[in-house]
């Protein structure tokens, strides 16, 4: 293989900024002209991974292609990871390919001259550092010092090796020798820079007395590697700015004397919303008549199926009418909660605070078993409960609960970042043994089972699906009937004490605020980018406090779009359960006006669709569908346009009762929570959409009268010409019998031929009328 030179101005420059163009890269294109298969390291990478035997073919193409072949395609393999860990987060995909792409090479070696076959090793145990290199992001995304410490030590020593035999190597310019020296070098740095800031910020954590000198050392070893020719043309170097920051502000942080905050009493709830409602619910039952219903009672009757609006009402200016579509007259009546239970006989009532009106608001909740983690730091951490609760509106979620005592910034803030779909891996158990790598796949594997048992228990007679696969692989599926927002957990945070500095005096909202705003008063970021990154957040502005005059001096209630945070330190337990509940409820209210939105926008594009077959038949393009079916079509359609709408509008009402919040002060806490939540973007789409179903209500109700009026005309204009055709052949027939019967001799022969004259007309008649029976079907259809 003729290795040319512009190859390597192209990748020695800046191969870490142009290792995301390989596919169009002179590099592919070399590997592509001397017949080099590279389907199999893009199918390894981007669809499904491969094994060993499988990417085989391509080394064996490229050891044919001749001198310099197998080394290129290594080269390949190593961007072609590197490229992948640029953009995603799949470690466990690149690691198996690099895996597999190494031992695929190992009996090849011997094949090879002695330099490319060192070469080529070279290359390819660059590319297994990645998975070590790998681990260091992980750990960061944990926001665990110890495990990026760990890692980075093993990249740099691997490096340092690496780098050793390449020196020991001739250099020639075809041999990718000072490009592998590159990069070797540019990444033994910068490892070893990711190791001196994760050691110095957790002198910081530790309270070590020379943590100040540690931190600031630090920071003046990453800015000269920043600027050193090892990373000049590397992303590394760019990488290495949020770390420079980060130590920055931590050494403010610690000149400034203020000490840290400390939370002493407290507790943190993790939500992972989800909502189903039974698809035969009575939309519009009553719930119950005050305090004789039970919690999670629902009382009322259902309206005959197959009932439907009057015509002409518009279901923006429905007032409650019980429309049931889609259900037999047999139907039970049914409650989201009746279901639940049958669902989950342990199922248990939730002894919500009495601020709740329990005819509008409750919940059961299913108790699942206790969780452990194990950090990538080897800590474990015990005391996660966990539990599915249900509410009546439809509004469920897994809820994981664990307390806060002697908790650190640092602990909170690995604490918070769990609740993400982008924290790093852990070890998950629960007490039956189940493992998970992170929350979210922890409550996409409950949601799934859960949905699974409440289908089965809507209709008893289907046969249950089981989950397959490890819960870590599998996919949370929702029927139609329900929805989910998991691309992250709302977290809910109490804070009854907190003290700061070494004396543990009490914190006041003040300190909090000063201390830990940039933490508790910030939406988290979704990938790290360095080591308690919360300390360069900037502190929020005109922060405004949602318990107005719902709290006590001194208490602070703020709310981001994937956290709560009350600080509460002169509140009575009592009292902050309900707030609590409030909190928990906002939270979950988001995903149910997700559910609602999710219908009518489904409910919309059903009923055009009917409307467009419709108006195209009406345009003269006749099916042998009938219209008399088309008609029955769309009155269900407009009856399910009401029907949903109402459904909608009366449940958005229970939102936003007066009486949902028994004490006003609570109800007016309870507006602000959703004031800064996405709840009031949602319902503004819901009512757009509502305007859309509206519009298709009365498009659909004037097509079903142009329909009936075309079918009476037709029908009247058929029948009139059947009836004059009846009239002109009766009138003769029976004038031409009575001349016979009457005027005409009475001789036998005459009497059996009018006998036969009679039996026929007769035969005619009863054809005739036949016909238009037949007729007047097929007019009734049309």
């Amino acid at each position: 293989m003729q290795i040319p030179a512009e190859l390597f101005d192209w990748i020695g420059p800046a191969f870490a900024a142009r290792c995301l163009d390989w596919k169009a890269s002179p590099i592919g294109a070399l590997l592509t002209s001397n017949g080099i298969s590279i389907a199999e390291v893009q199918t390894s990478l981007y669809d499904h991974p491969l094994g060993a035997e499988e990417l085989s073919a391509p080394w064996e193409q490229a050891l044919a292609a001749g001198e310099g072949g197998f080394l290129a395609f290594a080269v390949y393999c190593y961007l072609s990871a590197q490229t992948k860990w640029e953009l995603s987060v799949e470690y466990d995909t690149i690691t198996t390919f690099v895996t597999a792409v190494t031992s695929a090479a190992t009996e090849y070696f011997a094949k090879c001259s002695p330099e490319e076959s060192k070469l080529t090793a070279a290359a390819l145990r660059l590319a297994s550092t990645l998975t070590d290199c790998m681990a260091v992001e992980n750990g960061l995304n944990c926001s665990c010092p110890v495990s990026m410490v760990d890692h980075a030590d093993k990249v740099v020593e691997a490096t340092n090796s690496i780098i050793e035999d390449l020196n020991s190597l001739q250099s020639g310019k075809t041999d990718f020798r000072p490009f592998l020296l590159q990069v070797a070098s540019g990444q033994n740095l910068y490892f070893e820079c990711m190791a001196a800031a994760a050691r110095a910020t957790l002198a910081w954590i530790e309270r070590d007395p020379e943590s100040e000198r540690i931190v600031r050392d630090a920071r003046t070893f990453l800015e000269k590697a920043r600027v050193s020719p090892e990373l000049s043309c590397d992303v590394y170097a760019g990488e290495l700015k949020p770390h420079i920051i980060s130590l920055g502000e931590i050494e403010a942080r610690i000149s400034s004397n203020k000490g840290e905050l400390e939370i002493s009493d407290g507790r943190m709830v993790y939500c992972y919303p989800f909502s189903w409602r039974p698809s035969g619910l009575d939309t519009f039952a009553d719930r119950g008549s005050g305090s004789g219903a039970s919690a999670g009672q629902i009382t009322g009757s259902r309206a005959s199926a197959g009932s439907r609006a009057s015509a002409g009402q518009n279901p923006g200016l429905a007032t409650g009418e019980n429309v049931n579509i889609g259900a037999s007259a047999s139907d039970a009546p049914a409650s989201t909660l009746a279901i639940v239970r049958s669902a989950f006989p342990d199922a248990q009532d939730i002894p919500l605070s009495e601020i709740w009106s329990s005819r509008l608001y409750s919940c059961v909740s299913v108790e699942l078993p206790a969780l452990t983690i194990t950090t990538t730091a080897g800590e474990t951490l015990t005391g996660h409960s966990a539990q599915i609760r249900f509410g009546v509106q439809g509004n469920h979620y897994i809820r994981i609960e664990r307390d806060l005592s002697d908790c650190s910034m640092h602990h909170l803030n690995q604490a918070m970042r769990r609740a993400s779909a982008e924290m790093g891996d852990e070890e998950i158990e629960d007490s039956s043994g189940n493992k998970y790598s992170r929350f979210i796949e922890y409550a996409q594997f409950q949601i799934s089972n859960a949905l699974e048992q409440l289908k089965t228990a809507e209709s008893p007679g289907s046969a249950p699906t089981q989950p397959t696969g490890s819960p870590s692989q599998k996919e949370a599926t929702y029927s139609s009937a329900a929805t989910s927002s998991l691309s992250a957990g709302h977290t809910y945070i109490e804070i009854r004490d907190a003290s700061v500095g070494e004396d543990h005096r009490m914190a006041g909202a003040d300190e909090v605020t000063e201390l830990g705003g940039s933490l508790f008063f910030q939406p988290l970021q979704p990938l790290a980018s360095s080591l308690e990154e919360w300390v360069r957040r900037p502190d929020p502005e005109d922060l405004e406090n949602l318990f107005g005059s719902a709290g006590f001096r001194g208490d602070l209630a703020v709310r981001t779009s994937d956290t709560t945070v009350f600080f509460m330190p002169g509140t009575p337990n009592w009292v902050c359960i309900g707030y609590s509940e409030m909190a928990e409820f906002a939270a979950t209210a988001e995903n149910l006006l997700l559910y609602w939105k999710h219908r009518l926008s489904r409910l919309k594009e059903t009923a055009v669709e009917e409307l467009r077959r419709a108006e195209f038949e009406l345009a003269g393009h006749p099916t042998r569908y009938g219209n008399r079916q088309r008609v029955a079509d769309l009155e269900r359609t407009r009856a399910r346009l009401q029907s949903v709408v109402s459904e909608v509008r009366s449940e958005l009402g229970i939102l936003h009762s007066s009486e949902l919040c028994k004490p006003p002060a609570h109800r007016e806490l309870l507006d602000r929570l959703y004031s800064t939540s996405s709840i009031q973007g949602a319902q503004a789409d819901i009512d757009s959409l509502i305007d859309e179903v509206s519009a298709l209500y009365e498009r659909v109700e004037s097509l079903v009268e142009i329909m009936e009026e075309r079918r009476r005309t037709r029908y009247d204009m058929s029948l009139q010409g059947i009836l004059a055709i009846l009239t002109v052949t009766s009138v003769a027939g029976v004038i031409s019998l009575l001349n016979s019967l009457f005027v005409e001799p009475n001789t036998p022969v005459l009497v059996f031929g009018r006998s036969v004259e009679i039996a026929t007309l007769i035969a005619l008649f009863i054809a005739v009328i036949g016909g238009w029976y037949v007729l007047a079907r097929k007019i009734m259809k049309l």
